[in-house]
């Protein structure tokens, strides 16, 4: 930038700072998606008070959503713009475009919660063919401001919002393994320890289980695995979950998340002076498969919520 104490502000000057927080806090596929007016771009064009009202609102915006907090000088009609002005403008785009990503406590809101499916029915049986259990939800983006369905998924996750799966089984009733745990307990164990898988714009993480650094803006048309858990101990120890995830086509309308429970254990003698045959015990009780979000809000930025499909439920052998 070409500007300095007893220089005019140039055009270009205020078109840079212009551009930089444009990529922050605009509709492009790097911003949050607000509505930003026109810029004055033509050479030798009169930069109005007004002007340095709004960019010193879209700056300002941009950076309590990041951090919590954030003030510049404004630009009464009656003052005269100074050097200053500009490079406090500048210096905070510049620290806006360094914390693109960051979202601030207090500007989102948390869990919402967009859909939950349950199964009842048991499974998780070689001899009945259903040891394998397969859930799905479709994440829509919203088409904010005309941008489309793909723009709606980057703002989304530009901004800061997060998808949050959690898995629950209840109600279970299965016989106890030769530790005291049955099959039923050791999944409910793995859900619990778990707890919620949380995706962002770069990765994937959850307390237990091995995440991925694969987030909502990293996604082809193929599945990627971006989470897997293990049941522990060693008599189910063959079991798991994984999570893959994958755009729905080339435009990248939507989100496709799987989900696939392995119940591989083909059985396990019981205890006692004549144990007989290993039984291959059914997970019965209620499965249910939640996801929720935190999503951009409130008076600085807001990104219109995603909109996600009912979990539907299949069972077979892969």
């Amino acid at each position: 930038m070409g500007f300095g104490v007893g220089q005019l502000v140039e055009d270009v000057d205020y078109t840079t700072v212009y551009n930089k927080i444009l990529a922050v806090y605009g509709r492009n596929d790097t911003g949050y998606g607000q509505v930003m007016t026109s810029n004055p771009v033509a050479n030798n064009a009169l930069i109005l008070a007004a002007h340095w009202d709004e960019l010193r609102t879209y700056v300002v915006n941009s950076r309590i959503h990041q951090v919590g907090t954030a003030s510049l000088t404004d630009v009464a009609p009656t003052n005269t713009i100074q050097y200053s002005h500009l490079s406090s403008y500048n210096t905070m785009a510049d620290n806006c475009v360094a914390d693109n990503r960051v979202i601030a406590s207090g500007q989102f809101t948390p869990d919402e919660s967009k859909s939950s499916g349950s199964r009842t029915s048991a499974w998780g049986q070689q001899s009945a063919n259903n040891h394998v259990l397969t859930a799905t939800c479709t994440v829509t983006g919203a088409d904010m401001n005309g941008d489309g369905a793909r723009r709606g998924l980057r703002y989304f996750f530009n901004a800061g919002g997060k998808i949050k799966i959690n898995c629950e089984l209840s109600g279970f009733t299965t016989a106890s393994d030769p530790a005291g745990q049955g099959k039923g307990q050791k999944w409910s164990d793995a859900f619990s320890s778990a707890g919620t898988i949380v995706m962002d714009y770069t990765q994937t993480t959850a307390s237990s289980g091995t995440g991925s650094s694969v987030g909502g803006l990293d996604l082809s048309t193929s599945d990627q695995q971006i989470y897997t858990k293990s049941l522990t101990g060693v008599v189910y120890s063959e079991n798991y979950f994984r999570i893959w995830a994958r755009y729905s086509d080339a435009s990248e309308t939507a989100i496709i998340f799987t989900i696939k429970f392995y119940d591989l254990d083909t059985g396990d003698q019981r205890p006692g002076v004549f144990p007989g045959p290993a039984v291959d015990e059914a997970v019965d009780g209620t499965l249910t498969v939640a996801f929720k979000q935190d999503r951009p809000s409130g008076s600085y930025v807001s990104v219109t919520s995603p909109s996600y499909s009912s979990i539907s439920f299949s069972a077979g052998t892969s």
